[in-house]
């Protein structure tokens, strides 16, 4: 039973290790943009002197993340 289950923990990281590297040679082109878009945005927020909706900036900040990363998910999934 031991050695099934090592031999089954290993499979599973030799499969995440592959998934991982896959994903490192082929991003997301979805995350690429949220990522570049969400440097603007931190950048932008700082800069403000007053916050806009009365909240603090952590809230304003948080908020605008979160429309930036559902703008860019809800683009068409990309191919594999």
């Amino acid at each position: 039973y031991r050695a099934e289950a090592e031999a089954l923990v290993e499979r599973v990281r030799a499969e995440a290790t592959r998934h991982e590297a896959e994903r490192a040679a082929h991003p997301d082109p979805r995350f690429t943009e949220y990522k570049r878009r969400e440097q603007a945005i931190v950048a932008e927020v700082q800069a403000l002197s007053a916050i806009p909706g009365g909240v603090s900036r952590d809230e304003y900040l948080r908020q605008r993340l979160q429309a930036a990363r559902e703008e860019a998910y809800s683009a068409e999934s990309p191919s594999p």
